[in-house]
């Protein structure tokens, strides 16, 4: 076949196959029954609340970031000034409290004097009119026989009449005077009890009474300092969440102005979200909870699972970028679709998402392969394929589908038994073997109309299921705002109320209980118990050891059992200042529970580590929520906002090489409206047990697949 066929016969009919077989392909891809989405970019932009010159700016576009790093100075000198300010109206009222406080007990002890005296006076008063008065009825009745017998006298003309008559006069005269004196000691007793009642109406707190006006005032200046420290914290720009920075907007020197970007900031699409555009033809498919295959658009390589998570509510203009045409508005419905597997994917990449008709735990079922199930049934004795456990074994972890709630949060199965009885807030969990469940604590367990506080704890299995009736712990009153639980020997439970003290500044003894637990398979005894605030007000050397002035606004909430021996307890509050959430070691906690004081068992300030949760007025100082020691020495710690409830929060998840590297704790996870509040190994050791106080609405949990990969 010569050169000259070939180019000017096959080539041309070679190259319109070809075109046409790839017109066909991109028909295809855009035409077929998939629908189309965007991986959503975690897109941050930093800007200033209020109007600021930028002093510096740390960053360049490109640049990779961690959580936590610092992106912006922005010039605070001028609210340094008003923090110096309000620091010298702070020493002035301080000082002119000292004067108030001074010159109060002065008046007051003054008055008191006065007041003393008054009574005093009052009682010789009454004491000398009825002496008087006992004197005059003593003369008054030997006056009175004198007279009788001398009037006898007088009348057998024995006597001088003159004698009687001058006799009758002075008898009279003690008459008048004993009347007098009856008129005028009631009267007396009249007057000591008004000066005693005026005595008593003298407030005994009059000093602190004079002191509440320059109180108040400092108050005011504590709350204008707050503000001012909130306000000098947001110059600092940080980084919300791991990523690379896209652009940046102003340089050292600009003025930035309220709202608007200084720095953008793209997050990491590790847990990916994938907006999908369903065209009005398509928008009848699709339903919350429904599982999808996603694949990167244009490319036959790896799809990963997914499931529907939201679905809008009606049909509306899809975003420009979902327009086939440009220049020609589509309509449609929005939905989100969270992957269930890992695919490489970068923030606004386009995938296309294919729905299967079925609820995303069945497909993920589905899609093992047998040799998947094979490997699985020859690691499993019969019993435990069956579900059954051996007597003594170690629990496992047993699933032919991935866990539901793995990687992102779901709510726990609370049984409406469970519900109808008793109020369920999670604050902490630990796994039991005897059990064979997670042991949970509850803020508030009862109901306040019946049994309110109720010595309750709460068991769970491994999937996220309440059983239904809570378990009883025998041997003590209650429990209120129960907020830590940590394995003790012998498969037994130490658990930890807040020590805080309630809205109405009250701080009852369910809510100052440590305890240990003993826990069976039938149910649950107190074995010991001890009011650790109390005994905390008792040792003032201690207090300041521990970093406290006192225990007003003490919060503890997370405990967690070493290898070393004892626990550690993390603080929620107070923090310390430099706004870090102290954490305390006991080594020996059955000395404190057998009656020890906490200095006797060791108690004692280990360090203190830095967090900062986001809430829905900014960054704020974060305090201990719930501490876990993990096999290898290093520290979990999860944080919520310390000192505050704010409407909305993003708690946290920190992790420290150990105790001794506090300072270099790294941002692990956010939780986006959730409030981590239990942590606990899995019984297999792959994963975290996490679960989430949600307030008013059902308590979730997830698991986090430990080590992180």
């Amino acid at each position: 076949m010569s050169l000259r066929v070939l180019r000017t016969r096959i080539a041309p009919w070679g190259l319109w196959c070809a075109t046409m077989a790839s017109v066909a392909w991109l028909w295809g891809d855009v035409h077929d029954e998939a629908a189309v989405g965007f991986v959503l970019a975690a897109e941050y932009e930093l800007a200033t609340p209020e109007p600021a010159r930028v002093a510096a700016v740390a960053v360049a576009p490109g640049q990779r970031v961690r959580a936590g790093d610092v992106l912006v100075s922005l010039d605070a000198r001028a609210i340094d000034a008003e923090l110096a300010i309000v620091a010298a109206e702070r020493a002035r009222l301080e000082a002119e409290l000292g004067a108030v406080r001074a010159e109060s007990k002065v008046r007051v002890g003054d008055t008191t004097r006065e007041f003393d005296e008054s009574v005093a006076a009052a009682d010789v008063a009454l004491r000398t009119a009825r002496a008087e008065r006992k004197v005059a009825a003593a003369e008054y009745a030997a006056l009175s026989e004198q007279v009788a017998t001398l009037g006898g006298l007088v009348e057998q003309r024995m006597a001088d009449r003159r004698e009687l008559d001058a006799l009758r006069v002075e008898h009279v005269a003690l008459e008048k005077q004993l009347q007098t004196a009856d008129a005028l000691i009631p009267q007396l007793v009249s007057q000591a009890a008004a000066a005693r009642a005026r005595r008593a109406a003298l407030p005994a707190d009059a000093t602190e009474a004079a002191l509440r006006p320059v109180q108040a005032e400092l108050a005011v200046i504590e709350r204008q300092e707050q503000l001012l420290a909130v306000r000098r914290e947001a110059m600092t720009l940080r980084a919300a969440v791991d990523g690379d920075v896209a652009a940046v907007h102003l340089q050292a020197g600009e003025v930035a102005d309220t709202g608007l970007p200084i720095v953008t900031l793209v997050g990491d699409a590790t847990a990916a979200e994938v907006q999908v555009c369903q065209r009005e033809a398509q928008a009848s498919r699709g339903r919350a909870g429904e599982a999808v295959r996603v694949r990167p658009r244009g490319s036959d390589g790896a799809e990963a699972a997914g499931r529907v998570v939201r679905v809008a509510p009606r049909i509306a203009e899809l975003p420009p970028r979902c327009w086939r045409d440009p220049k020609l508005p589509e309509w449609g419905r929005e939905l989100v679709v969270r992957l269930d597997e890992p695919l490489p994917l970068l923030p606004g990449q386009a995938v296309a998402v294919r729905f299967l008709g079925e609820d995303a735990g069945s497909a993920a079922a589905t899609t093992l392969s047998q040799r998947e199930v094979s490997a699985a049934a020859t690691t499993l004795s019969p019993r435990e394929m069956t579900g059954e456990a051996s007597p003594g074994a170690a629990p496992r972890v047993v699933s032919t589908s991935p866990n539901p709630s793995l990687e992102a949060p779901s709510p726990l199965v609370v049984p409406p038994a469970l519900a109808a009885r008793t109020r369920f807030e999670p604050s902490a969990l630990t796994w039991s073997a005897r059990r064979d469940r997670f042991v949970i604590a509850s803020d508030d367990t009862g109901l306040a109309d019946r049994d309110e506080h109720a010595p309750w704890l709460f068991t769970m299995d491994r999937h996220g299921r309440l059983d239904a009736s809570p378990l009883v712990v025998s041997g003590i009153d209650g429990f209120s705002d129960l907020e830590a639980i940590a394995p003790a020997p012998e498969d037994g439970l130490y658990v930890l109320a807040s020590q805080s003290r309630s809205r109405k500044g009250k701080r009852p003894a369910a809510r100052q209980v440590f305890a240990r637990i003993a826990v069976t398979a039938g149910g649950a005894t107190l074995e010991a118990s001890v009011s650790l605030a109390e005994q905390l007000e008792r040792d003032p050397a201690l207090l300041a050891a521990l970093g406290l002035a006192d225990t007003a606004e003490l919060d503890l909430e997370g405990m967690t059992a070493t290898a070393g021996g004892g626990l550690l307890l993390g603080l929620k509050q107070p923090l310390d200042a430099e706004q870090r959430a102290p954490i305390w070691h006991l080594p020996h906690p059955d000395a404190l529970l057998a009656g020890a004081t906490p200095s006797a068992a060791g108690l004692r300030r280990l360090g203190a580590v830095a967090l900062r949760v986001e809430t829905n007025g900014g960054p704020v100082p974060g305090g201990i929520s719930e501490l876990l020691e993990l096999p290898d020495g290093s520290l979990l710690i999860a944080a919520t906002a310390s000192g505050a409830d704010p409407q909305r929060q993003d708690g946290g998840l920190w992790h420290a090489a150990g105790i001794d590297d506090l300072a270099h704790a790294r941002l692990l996870r956010r939780f986006p409206g959730l409030k981590p509040e239990g942590l606990a190994l899995r019984p297999d050791g792959q994963a975290i047990v996490l679960v989430f106080d949600t307030g008013a609405a059902a308590p979730e949990w997830m698991e986090l697949q430990w080590p992180a990969p």
